[in-house]
């Protein structure tokens, strides 16, 4: 068929405008199309790839960077198969483009530059017009996907870009793709299934590595076809098919084709926009090619139909960690601003914004936070970001935090699984829980521990031995790094003076009452709380409030935190423990993780550098182990452990050994372990403080200022359970309460209203969760599971939207029935 036919269908805009040109050009013969990947019953395989058109997109963008990797190796004469081939993406990256060390980060302007002209995505609608311009009918968006790579020729077509389940590059250590789906994964979110391809093999490529049964007389040729999705009869599922009259792709001779947008600037820009300010433009099918491969996904269905270079960017972010190559973005769209940029993954973006000034940062001061440990010789890397809860004009933390999986799991540049936030919440910290982001990366991988971590569909995580590893690494790590407990309390610490932390005037009318009233703690589940730990009126979250001698609370200015003084050889490595006995000694509690920190002069780099680089070993009772995880910040070493090593009460033995035979240095410390039993521990505690009192859960009073993750205007009480209590977070922010208050006259009433209202919100709040534990208990099934916040949250919400409402209703109806 001619070019002009291939034209045609590349310049349609809609689904319509596509299926009346197969009509013209006489395209509708069942018989023309084959199935694709030459499998009748390919929608198993096609239609459960990916569970968004976002994450269908990731292999697209994988497969467009293997392309260039793999057309480079070839030019050079190389076997991407052979001895002589890169060993990693980042040998190929230093080997094929010169950049240092195989490090993105150091790419220089040049090559970015140059990169940008080979990789890119587009996005076209009918007549450039932007999203909220299109007619109802017109609204159909199309992202169109460039690479400068190896390109196909029509006779391979149909064993590479169109097979499935080939595993042509499964044995190429260089690159990313698999299993040959990376042609099929977005058509499941394609108007129609409609996609259109067009390849053409690079000039200068040497085929004496291709495996092909015969000569190949196509390689001057552009191949090109129409995917589409089939209903046909008596078929149970759709088949996707692609055209091919007589068997094959159509092809033709074109020495170029303008499959690309041309980027507009200063002036024709804005004339072509119609905006006067600074702005670039991106002008669709006018910059020629030579070789290549396109892909055109017809009415793609994207969540955001917004700007590609800020809503599509941080979307893809969300399911790509990092690209190693920068892909050009161009919306060809008329946007009043600038339509083109670089994609480069969500890694990139948060890189950037650790070089924004420090009060635009969402990037909190504090972070990032790097802790390393291994799995059966895996080693494992885990980067923890936290986030300023604001929004700075540009973006927001949801910008890069996908809230249902703060904890992303990482494998080459894509991400491919993750987790809920509930081990955040278990450790204490749920109140940050949605302002935190993990990323755990795997070096060097083995096939073993990638069988038995990732499913194929390449999102989700197996339920084997590497995760629950995993997970135990990080509940330890969440639940006793210092710096995790500071950014909490700066989260939850009060800005104003109004509110008293302790709640003492409403805690000691309701306790008096209680002790009026017995039968009530029964009824709500009020139980005894130990003085000094978590339920109790002094919390860890009150240490920066202290009483002043009017009973008011005071802020508590806090001391200069002391610069430490790093070396490049450094020179101690100190425990920060108690001697008893002349012994450096660590009380833990059994079945709970625990954390040893050393003070040091170290490098954040020491445990990680190629130079003068640090090892480390520890061994529990003389054997050693690998139950543990590291982090190190300046001035501080601390080692994670695992529950499992507290599993037994009596004393046991650390000893940590950290050398460097580059600077010869040796340091060796035995560390004695008293593991205690919990309830041996709170009985001590108690005998200290007192014999405790029965009295209520400890629960705080908040403002929307405190930025209590999941708290909004609607918001009545949030509840905080962690294993070592629980908080009871009543937002006096809370819309319909402010709304009462703004109708009363004095002050007396207002803070009368303001008792009421924590009264009643708290009291929902506790039977709520003692009904839902009941009901976890044996009682029926629990609706949330273990979720028992969410349903306080909920009960508490729907109680505050007519609780005032219900008191007018009731003088009403006093008012009605006494008369």
């Amino acid at each position: 068929m001619s070019k002009n036919t291939f034209l045609e269908l590349l310049r349609a805009e809609t689904t319509q405008e596509l299926e009346k040109l197969i009509v013209k050009h006489g395209m509708g013969n069942t018989n023309d199309w084959i199935p694709y990947g030459g499998i009748e019953s390919n929608f198993s395989v096609i239609g459960n790839q990916s569970s968004s058109a976002e994450k269908a997109l990731v292999e697209k963008v994988t497969n467009m960077i293997d392309a260039v990797l793999m057309r480079k190796c070839y030019s050079l004469g190389i076997n991407p198969k052979g001895p002589d081939a890169p060993k990693s993406l980042r040998e190929a990256l230093e080997k094929f483009f010169g950049v240092e060390d195989g490090d993105p980060r150091k790419m220089n302007k040049e090559q970015e530059v140059k990169f940008l002209d080979e990789l890119c995505i587009m996005a076209t609608t009918k007549g450039c017009k932007t999203w909220n311009d299109l007619n109802k009918d017109e609204r159909q968006l199309n992202i169109l996907a460039y690479d400068a790579g190896e390109g196909q020729s029509p006779k391979r077509l149909t064993l590479t870009i169109l097979s499935l389940l080939a595993g042509n590059k499964a044995d190429i250590p260089f690159t990313q793709g698999n299993f040959n789906q990376g042609g099929s994964g977005t058509l499941n979110y394609c108007g129609g299934g409609y996609c259109l391809v067009i390849s053409k093999r690079h000039p200068d490529i040497l085929n004496r590595f291709i495996d092909i049964d015969a000569e190949d007389d196509t390689l001057d040729y552009w191949g090109w076809t129409l995917i589409r999705e089939e209903f046909r009869d008596g078929w149970k599922n759709p088949v996707y098919t692609y055209y091919a009259p007589g068997g094959a792709v159509p092809m033709f001779k074109s020495d170029t084709l303008p499959l690309k947008a041309e980027v507009l600037t200063g002036n024709e820009a804005k004339n072509y926009l119609g905006y006067d300010n600074s702005c670039t433009a991106a002008l669709p099918y006018s910059k020629e090619v030579r070789f290549g491969t396109l892909f055109k996904m017809y009415d793609y269905k994207l969540q955001h139909k917004g700007p590609l270079v800020s809503h599509f960017k941080y979307d893809l972010g969300k399911c790509i960690y990092d690209t190693f190559l920068p892909i050009n973005l161009l919306d060809c769209r008329k946007n009043k601003f600038n339509n083109d940029g670089i994609f480069r993954g969500l890694k990139k973006m948060l890189e950037d914004d650790m070089k924004e000034p420090m009060d635009k940062r969402l990037i909190n001061h504090m972070f990032p936070i790097e802790n390393t440990f291994k799995i059966d010789n895996q080693q494992v890397k885990m980067t923890l970001y936290g986030f300023n809860k604001r929004d700075n004009g540009k973006k927001d933390e949801k910008s890069l935090i996908d809230e249902t999986q703060p904890i992303l799991f990482t494998l080459g540049q894509q991400i491919q699984g993750g987790m809920d936030s509930r081990i955040i919440s278990n450790a204490g910290l749920g109140v940050i829980k949605n302002s935190l982001l993990t990323i755990i990366e795997f070096p060097n991988i083995t096939p073993q521990f990638k069988k038995d971590l990732f499913m194929t569909d390449r999102e989700r995580l197996l339920d084997k031995a590497p995760k629950k590893l995993i997970v135990e690494k990080l509940k330890s790590f969440y639940k006793n790094d210092d710096i995790l407990k500071e950014f909490c309390s700066e989260r939850i610490a009060t800005k104003t003076n109004e509110i008293d932390p302790n709640n003492s005037n409403v805690k000691n009318a309701l306790e008096k009452w209680i002790d009026k009233n017995p039968h009530i703690k029964d009824m709500l589940g009020f139980g005894i709380v130990i003085p000094g730990g978590k339920g109790s009126e002094k919390s860890k979250l009150d240490h920066e409030h202290t009483k002043g001698n009017n009973g008011k609370s005071n802020v508590k200015i806090p001391r200069a935190k002391e610069v430490p003084i790093i070396r490049e050889d450094p020179t101690f490595f100190i425990p920060l423990l108690q001697k008893i006995n002349g012994s450096f000694t660590k009380e833990v509690l059994k079945n709970k993780s625990f954390k040893i920190s050393f003070k040091t002069d170290a490098p954040q780099d020491f445990f990680d550098r190629i130079k003068k680089k640090g090892d480390i070993q520890v061994f529990i009772n003389g054997k050693v182990t690998d139950k543990y995880s590291k982090t190190l910040v300046p001035g501080k070493l601390s080692l994670y452990f695992d529950r499992s090593i507290s599993q037994k009460v009596g004393n046991d033995t650390v000893r940590v050994i950290i050398q460097c035979e580059e600077i010869s240095m040796s340091i060796d410390y035995n560390i004695d372990l008293n593991i205690k039993n919990e309830r041996q521990n709170k009985v001590q505690e108690a005998n200290k403080q007192g014999n405790g009192y029965l009295g209520l859960p400890e629960w705080k009073e908040v403002t929307l200022e405190n930025g209590i993750d999941g708290v909004t205007e609607e918001t009545a009480v949030m509840l905080d359970i962690s294993d070592d209590g629980e908080i009871f977070y009543i937002n006096m922010d809370n819309k319909y309460l402010k709304q009462k208050l703004c109708e009363l006259n004095s002050e007396g009433e207002i803070q009368f209203y303001k008792k009421i209202y924590i009264f009643a919100m708290l009291f929902n709040a506790i039977s709520t969760k003692s009904f839902e534990v009941s009901k976890k208990s044996g009682f029926g099934e629990n609706p949330f599971e273990d979720r028992i916040e969410e349903a306080v949250k909920y009960s508490t919400m729907a109680m505050a939207r007519t609780f005032f409402l219900t008191e007018k209703l009731t003088e009403e109806m006093k008012k009605s029935i006494i008369a």
